[in-house]
């Protein structure tokens, strides 16, 4: 089964990867350390933007710079709970795959007005 990427999900990604905001690299349970850059304003087909964390795997403190599965998470609930990154986020960046953990539409760091699962199909698509 193929999917067709967004090109301008790609595009942000592309720019974030190239530029951090918020650099952490924690021991985990994995063999990589991670890159966790907060707020990335991702935009959907009606140009409400999302907020998503985006956590890159690194080795040595640099990103790997290979294609690299994407694990992406989206919550009504706040993806910034507490202070600390989100420990499943930070556990599959250990283990070598870019996650995202993204607020839904109209919820707390994103844009929009929230409507109980009616957005989430598109947006999850987008």
């Amino acid at each position: 089964m193929r999917f067709n990427l967004n090109p301008s999900l790609l595009t942000v990604l592309f720019l974030f990867a190239c530029e951090s905001k918020d650099t952490t690299t924690v021991s985990s349970s994995g063999p990589y350390g991670y890159d966790l850059i907060r707020d990335v304003m991702v935009p959907m087909r009606d140009n409400v933007k999302l907020a998503t964390d985006i956590y890159f795997p690194t080795n040595n403190g640099q990103k790997l710079s290979q294609k690299l599965p994407t694990i992406m998470m989206r919550t009504p609930y706040n993806k910034a709970r507490t202070d600390s990154p989100d420990q499943s986020a930070v556990y599959w960046a250990s283990h070598g795959y870019v996650a995202m953990y993204q607020d839904t539409r109209g919820r707390y760091n994103s844009e929009g007005i929230w409507h109980m699962l009616d957005d989430d199909g598109v947006d999850g698509y987008d």
